[in-house]
């Protein structure tokens, strides 16, 4: 096995992120155009609709997008966040099935021992069907369902030999990732008591619609990318390769940290 088999998840994950990337950079500047086009029009036509066979006027089409840009752009946001967060959910349980193709003897783990397998189906599977059963076997005795940000993933990883130090800033940002992600995918973007409880320091109360803004967005999409770029570096580490060098706004330093846990500090585990 090459080193390819475990680098394609990291490429497919930096895939979807450029194209979300991409798409909010072309709804923002998209969405400014129609206000600078609408009233453009409006006044060489002298206040008629610039499309007269649209559904939506030229006032209605400025209103709605004026509404967009002041309240910074949130439903684009929340879409992209729960996207991206699905993205790294994929790009880690595609590392771990790959991980252990290419280094067989990670099956050795405590993890992997306790998986029971129907012998007869197992052996009819494919390689690439038998790793996915047996990743998704340790995923469910690990009770992963039930845990939320980093512990998420590094109790995974732990099965594989690649876990590690998180950084306290991407520990709490990928456990507020993940519960907004969850607050969008299950309650419509209405903040409920476990989202509240779980993160006090957003500024959403119960019941209250949780928007949010381009900084918050940026913010946690810097924290993806350096938790990923951490393990990475971990893979580099076990080959021997030259760790990559990554550094974000308020991100700095946290794909290299060595020892990312202040007491007081600790995230929950679920």
């Amino acid at each position: 096995m090459t080193d390819e088999i475990w680098r394609k998840p990291f490429q497919q994950f930096i895939n979807h992120m450029e194209d979300s990337e991409r798409l909010t950079r072309l709804t923002y500047q998209g969405i400014h155009g129609v206000v600078a086009l609408v009233e453009i029009g409006e006044v060489l036509a002298e206040g008629r609709e610039v499309n007269p066979g649209s559904s939506i006027s030229g006032e209605e089409l400025q209103r709605l997008s004026s509404t967009e840009i002041t309240s910074d752009f949130p439903l684009l946001h929340a879409h992209a966040i729960m996207g991206e967060w699905g993205a790294l959910e994929c790009l880690i349980e595609d590392l771990v099935e790959a991980w252990v193709r290419f280094k067989p003897e990670a099956l050795e783990s405590p993890a992997f021992s306790r998986v029971k397998v129907p012998l007869a189906g197992f052996l009819s599977m494919s390689e690439g069907d038998r790793m996915r059963f047996l990743v998704s076997e340790v995923q469910r005795d690990l009770k992963l369902d039930l845990k939320s940000g980093a512990t998420k993933f590094e109790r995974i990883l732990d099965a594989i030999g690649l876990d590690g130090p998180v950084d306290p800033r991407v520990r709490e940002a990928l456990y507020e990732v993940q519960n907004i992600r969850n607050v969008w995918a299950h309650r419509a973007g209405i903040a409920d008591r476990r989202l509240v409880e779980a993160c006090p320091n957003l500024p959403f109360a119960e019941g209250e619609k949780v928007n949010i803004g381009r900084e918050r967005y940026t913010h946690y999409r810097n924290s993806m990318l350096a938790y990923v770029v951490t393990v990475l570096n971990r893979c580099h580490e076990v080959r021997g390769f030259i760790p990559v060098p990554f550094d974000l706004p308020e991100f700095e330093g946290a794909a290299g940290a060595v020892n990312p846990v202040i007491p007081g500090q600790e995230m929950p585990e679920a």
